[in-house]
């Protein structure tokens, strides 16, 4: 991508600047009134060598933005193998996952067939009020202050009359 820079002279050589009432001053390319007076404007030409030297600079600045598009056109492609890859890596590790739970449903399925029979039948009966003790674990008694339920509290009164918008 190649730009240029466009260095033209100044067409305008002359202005007239202008006073208003208010003492506002404004510049025209035209006389504004009869007190307009004409202002000189200089006109600066660059060199041949400031031509070339500003040309130089803007090929500089198109060689190093071309560079600096150059890497992040890089960088986005290297980021965008990373993530296939990731999401690769993760995609195997499932597979390998499922397949290590698989081989363990399968070498654990006779066993459980066992470890089932062995439970105890329930208990025949009427059904007891408390449930009881999981592994040792008494339950809590319920007499102590700390472990009671807290109070109820009322519901809050309704207005007789919805409020005004």
């Amino acid at each position: 991508m190649r730009r240029f820079v466009l260095i033209a002279p100044l067409t305008l050589l002359a202005a007239y600047r202008c006073q208003d009432a208010k003492g506002r001053v404004t510049f025209s390319d035209e006389p504004c009134g009869p007190a307009a007076e004409i202002v000189e404007l200089e006109v600066h030409r660059p060199s041949a060598a400031q031509r070339r030297e500003a040309q130089r600079r803007a090929d500089d600045a198109v060689a190093i933005t071309d560079e600096i598009m150059r890497q992040r056109t890089r960088q986005r492609a290297l980021a965008r193998e990373a993530e296939i890859r990731f999401h690769e890596e993760r995609r195997l590790q499932a597979e390998r996952e499922q397949a290590e739970r698989e081989a363990e449903r399968s070498r654990t399925a006779g066993a459980r067939t066992l470890v089932s029979d062995r439970r105890p039948p329930p208990p025949m009966g009427p059904p007891s009020k408390t449930p009881p003790p999981a592994h040792g674990i008494k339950p809590p008694k319920r007499d102590r202050p700390d472990l009671k339920p807290p109070p109820k509290r009322p519901p809050k009164p309704r207005p007789l009359h919805p409020p005004r918008p």
